[in-house]
C-alpha cells in the first residue's frame, strides 16, 4: 500500500498523507502489497499523455510493473494496467520500478530487477509502452567491488548527478545482500554504481555496509 505516516526529518514535521493506491484496488490480484512507487510528470515529455502524471509501482513479489494515471499529485489515481511483465523483463519476477526522463535519447528509462540478481532497464517513447534495454548491474559485478558475495542487485534509484571523482552524469545506489567470506552471516550493503548514459554503468564502492549481519 503506498502511503506515508507522519515523521520527523531534520526537524521539519510532515503530516500523513493520503493513500494513493492500494493493491486492493488493480485488476490483478497479488494479494499482498505495491512497493517502490515512482512518480513523474509526463506532460514535460509526452505529446498526448494520457494523464498529467505517471506512477509506476509493482508487488514485492510479483512479475508485473503497474502504471497509475492522475491529474494531480493528490489523485484520484486510476489504474490503466501492467506496462512491464515478465516477458518484457525477460525475468520471471519483475518488480522496484523507477522511472527517470533521459534527454539525450528522448524516451523515458524505466529501471527494474528482473530478477534479483540484476538490474536491467527497459525504454519508452510514452511511458505506457515499453521494450527491453539491457542490463544495467549484476550480483557478481557487485561481488567484485565489495567484501562479501552478493546474491542480488536490486531496488535501484537513479539520478542525474555527477560526482566529481568519477566525473559521470548519472548516478545510482542499490542493494547488495549475501553471505561473508564464510558464509554464516547474513550481510547488506547500500552499492554507488556511476553511468555516462544511464544505460552502461559501473559498479564504485559501498556506501553503506552493515558490516555484522545487523
Amino acid at each position: 500500500m503506498l502511503a506515508a505516516t507522519g515523521v520527523c526529518v531534520l526537524g521539519q514535521e510532515f503530516p500523513k498523507a493520503a493513500i494513493a493506491a492500494s493493491h486492493v484496488t488493480t485488476l490483478i490480484d497479488d494479494g499482498h502489497d505495491l512497493i517502490f512507487p515512482s512518480l513523474i510528470r509526463v506532460t514535460d515529455h509526452f505529446n498526448q499523455p494520457l494523464a498529467k502524471y505517471y506512477l509506476y509501482t509493482s508487488p514485492h513479489g510479483g512479475a508485473d510493473i503497474r502504471l497509475y494515471l492522475a491529474d494531480t499529485i493528490a489523485g484520484p489515481w486510476r489504474l490503466h494496467g501492467t506496462v512491464v511483465d515478465a516477458e518484457t523483463g525477460r525475468a520471471p519476477h519483475v518488480s522496484s520500478p523507477h522511472a527517470v526522463w533521459d534527454m539525450e535519447s528522448d524516451q523515458l528509462l524505466l529501471y527494474v530487477h528482473a530478477p534479483n540478481a540484476q538490474t536491467v532497464y527497459c525504454t519508452s517513447r510514452d511511458g505506457v509502452n515499453f521494450e527491453y534495454g539491457g542490463v544495467c548491474v549484476t550480483r557478481d559485478m557487485i561481488s567484485r567491488k565489495i567484501d562479501f558475495q552478493s546474491r542480488s542487485a536490486s531496488y535501484a534509484r537513479v539520478f542525474r548527478h555527477r560526482i566529481p571523482e568519477y566525473q559521470n552524469e548519472w548516478t545510482m545506489t542499490l542493494t547488495a545482500s549475501g553471505k561473508n567470506s564464510n558464509k554464516t552471516v547474513d550481510r547488506c550493503a547500500i552499492v554507488l554504481c556511476t553511468s555516462d548514459d544511464g544505460m552502461k554503468w559501473t559498479v564504485r564502492r559501498t556506501l553503506l555496509d552493515d558490516g555484522n549481519g545487523g
